[in-house]
């Protein structure tokens, strides 16, 4: 089974900017520019490992590819300090809760995607369509609900996949563990809104699958090729607590659960969690599944 432990690991964390209210911050007459342009025309972090989000208040902190995940760590940190200080000198400060405080009076909902939406990629053109089957036009703004993502990939990418199947099987017998997402380092209220948006998002085919990790059949590379890659052989987008990704030329395992970070410490305990995630997941891939430690506290 050594194959299939990661060797190499990426963390990605989102981070909102706020007013000293604590709302999001969009183009206003208080606030020409969005959080994001604010950022990075005006004091110039590195744009290859700070990025837009969907949602025009966000940032998206992305590592370089680690052998360790505490080197990542240790990168991560690095650029939230930092993001932290930047924000601080243009008169904005960084949200302590995973999701997106607005104030409706200043967001008429038919302006809703002009006001807050990233004006670059796919992201006009997706959220205009994800509204068009939300019931409540605001919940578009919970497609920015902060997050900590943590990326692995093995020696290649059929051992990659085959890490994929054991992480998406042994996390979908966790269930009612997901199911009270305070037990996996994710706010209910979080999971709850995050969901209307993957809902929707699966309803107009923007997504291949739900929220929830999927048990993968024994004969796991058709499978995954037949589900979740195009005839022309591109991966499809899917957003599952655990998924897979293409961010570049490797395929990587994807656990998208657990909610942003504010710190060292909380970060550190994603980790932890994400490193007996991965351990169990390889242990019992042809085992009984035992509960480890972590998860039951």
């Amino acid at each position: 089974m050594t194959k299939i432990r990661p060797e190499t690991r990426w963390i990605e964390i989102e981070m909102s900017c706020v007013d000293q209210q604590w709302y999001a911050i969009f183009p206003s007459k208080q606030w020409e520019e969005n959080a994001y342009e604010k950022l990075i025309q005006h004091r110039n972090p590195d744009q290859t490992l700070i990025k837009p989000e969907v949602i025009n208040n966000m940032v998206e902190l992305v590592t370089h590819p680690h052998k360790s995940i505490e080197s990542a760590q240790k990168q991560a940190s690095s650029l939230m300090e930092l993001c932290t200080q930047k924000s601080k000198e243009m008169g904005m400060v960084l949200s302590k809760v995973p999701w997106t405080k607005i104030n409706k009076d200043n967001i008429p909902n038919n302006k809703i995607i002009e006001y807050c939406v990233t004006p670059k990629d796919y992201y006009l053109t997706a959220t205009k369509e994800i509204l068009s089957v939300l019931k409540n036009p605001y919940d578009l703004l919970w497609a920015g609900c902060m997050a900590t993502h943590i990326h692995m990939s093995a020696e290649d990418d059929e051992a990659t996949l085959l890490l994929f199947k054991a992480m998406s099987n042994y996390a979908s017998k966790l269930r009612q563990k997901w199911a009270a997402p305070q037990d996996m380092y994710m706010s209910p209220k979080r999971y709850h809104q995050w969901n209307k948006i993957i809902e929707a998002r699966k309803k107009i085919g923007h997504l291949v699958w739900g929220i929830d990790p999927e048990n993968i059949p024994e004969d796991h590379i058709s499978y995954i090729y037949q589900h979740y890659f195009d005839e022309e052989g591109n991966l499809k987008r899917m957003h599952n607590i655990i998924a897979i990704k293409k961010p570049g030329e490797r395929l990587t395992v994807e656990l998208r659960s657990p909610d942003w970070v504010t710190g060292d410490k909380q970060l550190w305990k994603i980790i932890d969690f994400t490193k007996y995630l991965v351990q169990e997941a390889i242990c019992t891939i042809s085992q009984k599944v035992f509960i480890p430690t972590i998860l039951k506290e």
